[in-house]
């Protein structure tokens, strides 16, 4: 009798342990999946001079390439901007063409052509586009080292900042701008005496102040919190630290990507150009608990595993008795 009852036991302890983990395995299942970062998939749209538009994860992997077929003899542009819900590409063209075009960013298909009136008309030189918090454009030209703020749903433009009040050596635009996590606005300008690095400009309150240096860049933009730089010698840079304070440091970087098309990367968008607030980039850490994201069904399939023994066993155990 003393055996029944401590097999007894021993089923019940079973059915209870599988029932534990059963319940363990089905609250791990319901918990929602870990994204990657708050605000979507960072990545890094570059456009090449074979006409392309080339979209490079945050680790350097092709995404996609879209070909495109602009709207002015089929010329390249000289830089592109990613709209806020990245479903639109801006390109401005490094010529004496007073328009910019607006293409699907899926198709490369342009859907309008649009003409800029205002500070900004008929300067041409575009070199540097991004996207702005409140939809507008920021572009700037190889002409001079202003950066004008554009409409671009009618191109009526406005003079934003001039960079040589930061740093007289600016001569131009020297790849883009972006939106930092800060609110800060980040621009590139060329200098006159150093052909080697371009002088990295924050705005802060319309006021620019050089804090850097950073690789010869054709383009650039912010993708989570880093920012990306297409350099004239075709790698792909991250910098992950902007400066607050004035200095002509030249700023640590990694390269992501050496895309071995030398003097080719004409520009660059990064997806959170224009994004207010901070988006980091997914560390060591959460890409490991990503990657174990599927040890929940792991747990529920254990549990079921215990409840079904724990069942099966007091059910033998029952038709010992009764024989």
């Amino acid at each position: 009798m003393a055996n029944g009852i401590l097999k007894g036991e021993i089923l019940k302890k079973s059915i209870l342990a599988g029932s534990a983990v059963v319940a363990l395995g089905l609250a791990l299942s319901a918990a929602p999946a870990a994204q990657a970062t708050a605000c979507g998939t960072p990545s890094f749209y570059v456009n090449d001079d074979s006409h392309n538009i080339v979209n490079y994860s945050a680790t350097g992997a092709v995404l996609s390439t879209v070909p495109y077929s602009s709207s002015f003899l089929n010329e390249g542009y000289g830089d592109i901007a990613l709209s806020l819900d990245h479903a639109t590409v801006y390109g401005v063209f490094n010529d004496e063409t007073n328009d910019f075009d607006v293409l699907n960013a899926s198709t490369g298909a342009v859907t309008s052509t649009v003409t800029l009136t205002g500070d900004a008309a008929f300067i041409g030189g575009w070199v540097g586009a991004a996207i702005l918090p409140d939809g507008q454009l920021a572009i700037g030209s190889a002409g001079n080292s202003s950066i004008y703020k554009v409409n671009v749903s009618d191109g009526t433009s406005t003079v934003w900042v001039d960079m040589a009040d930061a740093d007289s050596h600016i001569v131009s635009t020297a790849g883009d701008f972006a939106l930092l996590p800060d609110g800060d606005e980040l621009a590139l300008g060329r200098l006159d005496n150093d052909e080697q690095y371009s002088a990295v400009v924050r705005i802060h309150n319309n006021v620019p102040t050089v804090v850097g240096k950073l690789p010869a860049a054709w383009g650039a933009g912010r993708v989570g919190d880093s920012i990306f730089v297409a350099g004239a010698d075709g790698k792909i840079y991250r910098a992950d630290n902007i400066p607050t304070a004035a200095g002509d440091a030249v700023l640590t970087t990694t390269v992501v990507k050496d895309t071995a098309l030398n003097e080719s990367l004409w520009g660059g968008a990064g997806t959170q150009d224009g994004e207010t607030g901070s988006c980091p980039l997914p560390s060591a850490s959460s890409k490991k608990k990503l990657a174990n994201t599927g040890s929940n069904s792991d747990a529920l399939e254990l549990g079921l595993g215990f409840a079904a023994a724990g069942a099966l066993a007091l059910a033998f155990a029952a038709r010992r008795r009764n024989a």
